[in-house]
């Protein structure tokens, strides 16, 4: 078996030594996306956090088709990147975070990055699960619609028909809210 299979296998069973060894080796991609990051180091350590619930959670052996180090490795950099992506999305919205309450009552309160738990919550509780799966994937993690598909084992066509539907429950609920 290749290095990386080994060294997953063992992190997944809490072998501390194999979890840094991962990083060890995924160090120059988080120094890479911690620069562009502007060296915040809060994103770094989410970044670090991302790349071990990625081995600990998110890799599960058996969906995958074929397992050597190559996949795994262009999955963990595939990954490490939509994450890179959601966090300069979500560091920009911060930055530029100026709204007025009569403008969008709704999001004015919205100052806090725990309130993320609280949004994904409502998301949850308005969706079906496989239309919040779609809707994460490919509004949030700035996922395409045939990387998600992918990702789900679903056609690209599921994946936009659950990525719409959600879209439009969404837009109905804040209809509602808005009477």
């Amino acid at each position: 078996m290749d290095r990386l299979v080994n060294l997953i296998l063992k992190a997944k069973e809490n072998d501390e030594k194999a979890m840094l060894d991962i990083l060890e080796m995924f160090e120059p991609l988080i120094k890479k996306y911690h620069r562009l990051l502007n060296y915040e180091e809060d994103l770094k350590q989410e970044l670090i956090y991302k790349i071990i619930k990625l081995i600990k959670v998110e890799i599960v052996f058996e969906n995958l088709k074929s397992i050597n180090d190559y996949v795994l490795l262009k999955y963990i950099e595939s990954s490490v990147y939509h994450y890179y992506i959601f966090l300069s999305k979500r560091k920009s919205l911060i930055a530029n975070y100026e709204c007025s309450e009569e403008i969008m009552p709704d999001i004015a309160g919205y100052q806090n990055i725990s309130d993320d738990f609280v949004v994904i919550d409502l998301l949850k509780s308005i969706l079906t699960e496989k239309e919040f799966v779609c809707f994460y994937f490919t509004e949030i993690m700035d996922y395409t619609s045939e990387e998600a598909a992918k990702l789900l084992h679903i056609t690209k066509q599921a994946c936009n028909q659950n990525k719409l539907r959600a879209i439009k429950k969404l837009r109905n609920y804040y209809d509602e809210l808005a009477r």
